[in-house]
C-alpha cells in the first residue's frame, strides 16, 4: 500500500532533527556496494553506498563481504581507500557479526580504521546489538539501529520491537532507526522525532519509485537504500 504524504511537512518546512547525521534532499543511496569497481560507479550517481562488513579476531581485519562464506579478499581499509577516501561519498556500513566477536576489540579497530582516514563525519554502523551500539555510540561513530520487520502491525511483535526501541533511544547512543521500507508507517506512527534510515529491497520498476518518492517527501526519513542503478529522484 502507498503511503499518502498530504500532511507530512517536508525538510523545506521543518528544520533538520537535532544530531542528524545526513541532512541533505539528495536521500537516494546505493545499496550492497560491496564491489570497488561498481562501487566507484555508484559514487558517481548517489550521495552515498551501503556496504556489509565481517570482523575477524584474529586477523584484526575487517572483510566487506555479504555473507560469511564468501571470499574474504576484499579489506575494509582498501575499499574505503579505493571508493571513499578522496570522494564526498557517505557510507553505511552494515556489521554483520558485530553479535558475535568481542565488542570493545572491533569498535576499537573499526574506529581507528576510520578516524586514520578523517571519515568519522561520513561513515554510520548499523547493528541489532544494543551493547554494540552502547560501544560505538562511546567511540564517537554514528550508530544506526537495526531493525526487524513484521507483516502484521498488530503482530506481538510490534509490542515488542516498540519496546527495544523506546530502550535504545532512551539511551542516547542511536542517530538513527534502519528498517524496511514496510516499517515506515508503524515508525513514523510511535517514533515521529527519530531519524529514519530506510531500505527498499523488492520494490522494482516505476511502482517502486513512486513509493520511494513518497518515502523520501518525509523529513524524518533521511536516507534510502535503492537498488536502482540511476539516483531517479535527481
Amino acid at each position: 500500500m502507498l503511503i499518502s504524504c498530504e500532511n507530512k511537512v517536508t525538510e523545506s518546512e521543518e528544520p533538520p532533527i537535532k544530531g542528524t547525521f545526513y541532512n541533505s534532499p539528495d536521500k537516494l543511496w546505493a545499496h550492497r556496494s560491496n564491489d570497488i569497481d561498481q562501487s566507484i560507479v555508484a559514487a558517481k550517481e548517489f550521495p552515498g553506498l551501503e556496504i556489509d562488513v565481517f570482523f575477524d579476531e584474529l586477523s584484526l581485519q575487517f572483510t566487506v563481504r555479504h555473507d560469511e562464506d564468501e571470499p574474504a579478499d576484499l579489506s575494509l581499509g582498501d575499499y574505503l581507500d579505493a571508493v571513499v577516501l578522496d570522494r564526498d561519498t557517505y557510507l553505511w556500513i552494515d556489521f554483520k557479526n558485530l553479535d558475535k566477536v568481542d565488542h570493545q576489540l572491533a569498535v576499537a579497530v573499526l574506529h581507528d580504521l576510520i578516524r586514520m582516514r578523517n571519515m568519522e563525519d561520513r561513515i554510520i554502523v548499523e547493528s541489532w546489538d544494543q551493547g554494540a551500539i552502547q560501544k560505538l555510540h562511546n567511540a564517537g561513530l554514528n550508530t544506526s539501529y537495526w531493525l526487524p520487520h513484521f507483516e502484521d502491525g498488530s503482530s506481538a511483535d510490534s509490542a515488542r520491537i516498540h519496546q527495544a526501541i523506546a530502550q535504545m533511544l532512551a539511551t542516547g547512543a542511536v542517530d538513527a532507526l534502519s528498517a524496511d521500507q514496510s516499517m515506515y508507517e508503524f515508525l513514523d506512527l510511535n517514533f515521529p522525532e527519530s531519524v529514519l534510515h530506510l531500505w527498499t529491497n523488492g520494490l522494482e520498476g516505476e511502482e517502486g519509485k513512486l513509493r520511494i518518492a513518497q518515502l523520501a517527501e518525509d523529513s524524518q526519513v533521511k536516507v534510502i537504500l535503492v537498488d536502482y542503478k540511476e539516483n531517479f529522484l535527481q
